[in-house]
């Protein structure tokens, strides 16, 4: 603002407009919270905020005693432009002025001054017409800012001729325009998650937010220049699609006002605590089968996915309009259509968008690995809108979508594309009600519906070779199937009542039933698909929360399962399952816990078929002694070897297990040996402790570790037959000092030591440490505490399972309180997902044995439960 003259004001003056103005901002405020807490619509809500806006801003330019100036107008831009004010918005303000000579410099200077002084946040240029131009030839978001435009105050001339002049100099190709906005939102969603459906969505730049909404109209703006979506409905958009968009787009400021009001600031994070409090305050309550905030984040996804789906349709349409004929070549003509590209244009015939034609023009496109363009999902939507609920057209579809679950890699997407269009939702009515359905944690990243359709991509990636390297030996059970159709639709069907109760495997496999056979399929085919569908969890389970070193748990288990076909089916299941949770989900443990749980079981089932796999593990332990020679002679490391569980052989490295095999010798001769070193991630670090067994051991070791700041996310518990230990701890050091300073390591070795001595109160620096408020940072769904104990899982162990909020200290005060109670741990599984903590301890007795009294078991019970509530 260098140069502009002042605007002279009384004082008094200044300070009367400066409070008139001030009272009128924040009674403006406290009527808006009213009336959002009352239901209005956030659209509404907005567009009253920046008209209310204008009228504050134009009685304040009116009192100020300066006469309006020729020459200069005041135009809103951004979402004050847009009318989309929301309570903690930027005012975004163009002073454009006719000439060289800036006109009312002095109001110009008077308005930001006074603004800034009562608080608002104010974006602000001062530019010629031909200033804008220039500065918009050069500057996307200058360039994407000005479609904004709106006049707030002045000379409606100069607008006009701002338009004009935009219009010749900087809008000439508007396509260009339009794709460059498409890859802008397209790299705005790879920043902000790539997914509706985050944990945490961010409410104007995710996806299916606000700003994909804000892309659309710019698009429109310059397919026809400066004119909205809803004046152009006849040429881009229909009138039903837009009232889809405002609909969504009401929601959605809705959701952001709250956000807005609530915290006082800028912020359109979405997160646990505010999806809880918006939920409560939206209406939303819990009922036996769901949570009020996880109804309201359906909704929030519904909306989202409206918006994106609605988006990509109509900026298609518009990049459609604006291509020169002839452009674009088709690459390849099916029957049903042209493949353009990644794109599938479905050609339908003289009876149009059928149920049959529609999962034929599926199919193709997964056939070539393709999606269906906008268009054409338009068409299918629409005419899903006209089906009716007719079993007869139903019944005719079966044979064609059963040819569909044939596909190869390319089906993922497309059932994605089925399930957004909603016909997947009108073919099986069971599987719609999981449209957008939301598991309110940390761990499931994806809604339900999502989550089921993504397990069926990664079953075609693993059965089409795309993960040979990484998972040869499942890239080979995949391929030996000889029909996969089953599968699919197990992974398909795996889910069909989550969300709707207790038992949603065994209730979901009765419904499972009856779509198979709406389907016709064999009865063969029936039963297995119900098996997998009841006992998807059983391997999940048996290899992660039980000991799968013991020969009556695979007998038991390999009884249950019976066959080698299901046994390999389920496992082959289950991996896809893992995966499709999300990111980070599937880890190396996971991957050899399941693989040894597996062969153990079907090596009972059919001894002879497993020999080759037998001996793969006979030659990596012939590895692991090779790699040990160098400090142990090779009878000494095969002996060391045999008396280690042979989950801890199988889950871990060869070198890995070489180097322990090396360290468990030592303590032949030491005490006490441990050994640091750092994961793949920079906070991520591996512990090995190797020493003589005591009592209370793990709550001696995890309480140390607790009081240094480290989160515990996995155990692993070895004991030799001789009393030696082997344990490894996978920590989190967010401090990042623990590896770095040697000091600490020494340090922290030293008290590990010192507490499996008894040299050291444990129980008082853990509570030094939780006294500094050490957890956490941010907010996590609530996990209500289970614990579960059971005698019939292991023939020696009472089984003691504890389902928790996960914090700092957890595994210490699990350990100690069974320690307290006379227990001695014999095996631990930890497992962490998001924030809850699944903990299950195999124990017994003192004296050895289980803990047989019913009263013992009741009353650990309640003390376990007692502790976790404290």
């Amino acid at each position: 603002m260098t140069g502009l003259r002042g605007l002279d004001l009384q004082p008094e003056v200044r300070e009367g407009a400066k409070e008139d103005f001030t009272s009128r901002y924040r009674r403006r405020m406290a009527v808006l919270r009213e009336a959002h807490r009352a239901g209005a619509s956030g659209l509404d809500l907005a567009r009253r905020n920046a008209t209310e806006m204008d009228e504050d801003l134009t009685r304040l330019i009116r009192g100020s005693g300066a006469a309006p100036p020729a020459g200069l107008a005041i135009l809103a831009l951004g979402s004050y432009g847009r009318m989309e004010l929301c309570p903690q918005s930027d005012l975004d303000l163009l002073f454009l002025h006719a000439s060289d000579e800036p006109a009312g410099e002095g109001l110009v200077r008077f308005l930001l001054y006074f603004l800034w002084d009562v608080g608002l946040e104010v974006g602000h240029a001062v530019r010629k017409v031909e200033e804008c131009a220039e500065v918009a030839s050069k500057d996307s978001r200058t360039r994407t800012a000005l479609l904004d435009h709106r006049l707030v105050f002045g000379d409606p001339d100069l607008v006009e001729r701002l338009r004009r002049t935009l219009r010749e100099e900087v809008f000439r190709d508007p396509l260009a325009f339009v794709r460059e906005k498409m890859g802008d939102m397209h790299s705005a969603w790879s920043k902000y998650g790539d997914s509706v459906y985050l944990l945490e969505p961010h409410v104007k730049d995710g996806v299916g937010g606000l700003r994909d909404l804000h892309v659309l109209e710019w698009a429109a703006k310059a397919f026809r220049p400066f004119a909205g979506l809803a004046e152009q409905q006849s040429d881009v958009i229909a009138p039903a699609e837009l009232d889809r968009i405002r609909r969504a787009q009401a929601f959605m400021l809705r959701v952001r006002n709250d956000l807005h009001f609530e915290t006082g600031r800028r912020n359109d994070r979405l997160t646990f605590d505010q999806q809880e409090r918006i939920g409560r305050a939206f209406g939303y309550a819990d009922t036996p089968q769901r949570l009020g905030v996880e109804s309201f984040m359906r909704d929030y996804y519904l909306e989202a996915r409206e918006i994106q789906f609605l988006t990509e349709r109509i900026l298609h349409r518009i990049v459609d309009r604006l291509s020169p004929p002839g452009v674009e070549r088709p690459e390849a003509v099916h029957p049903r259509g042209l493949i353009t590209g990644e794109k599938f244009r479905v050609r339908w015939e003289a009876e149009g968008a059928t149920p049959v034609a529609i999962l034929e023009a599926f199919r193709a496109a997964a056939e070539a690995d393709v999606e269906v363009d906008p268009a054409s999902l338009a068409e299918v939507q629409g005419a899903v809108a006209g089906f009716s609920n007719d079993a007869q057209r139903r019944d005719e579809a079966w044979p064609a979508f059963l040819a569909l679950m044939e596909a190869g890699p390319g089906l993922g997407p497309v059932l994605l594309q089925m399930n957004e269009s909603g016909f997947f939702g009108w073919l099986i009515p069971e599987f719609g009600r999981l449209r957008c359905q939301v598991q309110h944690n940390a761990y499931h990243i994806y809604t339900t519906d999502v989550h089921t359709l993504r397990a069926v991509w990664e079953w075609k990636q693993l059965r089409h070779g795309r993960y040979q390297r990484e998972m040869p030996m499942l890239t080979r059970l995949a391929r030996a199937l000889k029909n996969d159709l089953v599968l699919t639709l197990g992974l398909l069907f795996h889910d069909i009542l989550k969300g709707s109760g207790k038992d949603h495997s065994h209730r979901g496999a009765a419904v499972a039933r009856e779509i198979a056979e709406r389907m016709a399929l064999k009865a063969e085919e029936i039963d297995t698909l119900v098996f997998l569908v009841e006992q998807h969890l059983l391997l999940s389970t048996a290899a992660y929360k039980r000991d799968s070193d013991d020969p009556d748990f695979i007998r038991r288990l390999a009884e249950r399962i019976q066959t080698e076909e299901r046994v390999t089916l389920l496992y082959l299941l289950t991996v896809c399952d893992t995966r499709a949770v999300g990111p980070g989900t599937w880890t190396q443990w996971k991957a050899t816990l399941l693989q040894e749980l597996f062969i153990k079981v079907a090596e009972v089932i059919n001894p002879t078929d497993y020999r080759d796999e037998r001996q793969r593990l006979n030659e990596r332990v012939e590895e692991i002694v090779r790699r040990a020679s160098a400090k142990l002679p090779a009878e000494v490391a095969r002996a060391e070897l045999a008396v280690l569980p042979p989950s801890y052989v199988l889950s871990n490295p060869p070198w890995k297990v070489a180097r322990h095999v090396q360290i468990l010798h030592q303590i032949r001769d030491k005490t006490f040996v441990a050994t640091l070193r750092r994961l793949q991630k920079r906070p991520l670090l591996e512990l090995l402790i190797a020493t003589r067994d005591k009592p209370a051991l793990l709550s001696r070791h995890a309480g140390t570790l607790t009081s240094y700041g480290l989160n515990i996310l996995k155990v692993q518990l070895n004991t030799t037959a001789d009393g030696r230990v082997l344990d490894l701890y996978h920590v989190e050091d967010t401090s990042g000092r623990l590896y770095d300073e040697l000091e600490r390591w020494e340090e922290l070795k030293a008290d590990l030591q010192k507490a499996w001595s008894g040299e050291l109160q444990v129980q008082e620096l853990v509570e030094k440490r939780l006294s500094q408020g050490a957890g956490r940072d941010r907010y996590l769904p609530r996990v209500k505490p289970q614990v579960l104990i059971d005698n019939e899982i292991s023939l020696k162990d009472t089984v003691v399972e504890v389902i928790a909020q996960d914090r700092m200290g957890l595994l210490y005060s699990l350990a100690r309180k069974l320690a307290e109670l006379n227990t001695t741990i014999r095996l631990a599984k930890v497992n962490t997902e998001g924030e809850k903590a699944i903990d299950v301890f195999y124990v017994q007795d003192v004296a050895g044995g289980k803990i047989e009294s019913a009263d013992r078991i009741e009353r650990m019970r309640h003390e376990l439960l007692d502790m976790l509530a404290a």
